[in-house]
């Protein structure tokens, strides 16, 4: 699992703020294909 600096996140979260209000990261340690939406 890729572990992200998060001062490197703050950092590219607040330069796409610049063009929009929200960010979503997933950090969550689950693959994409196993999270189901009920």
């Amino acid at each position: 699992v890729y572990e992200m600096d998060f001062e490197f996140l703050k950092e590219i979260t607040s330069e796409i703020q610049e063009f929009g209000n929200t960010v979503f990261y997933d950090i969550t340690t689950k693959p994409p294909g196993t999270i189901e939406w009920e």
